[in-house]
């Protein structure tokens, strides 16, 4: 599977549901996505991903070891992210946040990713 657009009435997907997809290039999230279980795209190859506005959390290692990825876009109400969930992301470049100012973030959760180039931050 290389891409995947998920249908607009999931609203929540589970721990582990696209590790190690090895081929999965693309993926589009519908826009009314509440939440991902950790792991959820551990060790893919997307190159980029925009989390829906209604996530508030990127849960443990949901992106870990996604080596290919290097733009993230985080739309609207993150005020979470937890350990490693970008770790080991070494072609993380660009981050665009869209979230609220005052997010949590763990210590480790960009670990690995010391190519960050761009954090650009339109918070609220």
């Amino acid at each position: 599977m290389k891409s995947i657009e998920i249908p607009e009435t999931i609203t929540s997907i589970s721990t582990l549901s696209f590790a190690n997809t090895e081929n999965l290039v693309y993926v589009k999230l519908p826009d009314k996505l509440t939440s991902m279980g950790s792991y959820t795209f551990y060790c893919t190859i997307m190159t980029s991903i925009t989390l829906p506005s209604i996530v508030t959390t990127v849960h443990d290692s949901t992106f870990e070891g996604s080596t290919s990825l290097t733009t993230i876009t985080l739309l609207g109400n993150v005020d979470t992210i937890k350990s490693n969930a970008f770790k080991n992301s070494p072609k993380l470049r660009i981050i665009n946040y869209y979230g609220k100012t005052n997010t949590t973030y763990s210590s480790n959760c960009f670990t690995d990713t010391n190519n960050i180039e761009k954090s650009l931050c339109y918070g609220r």
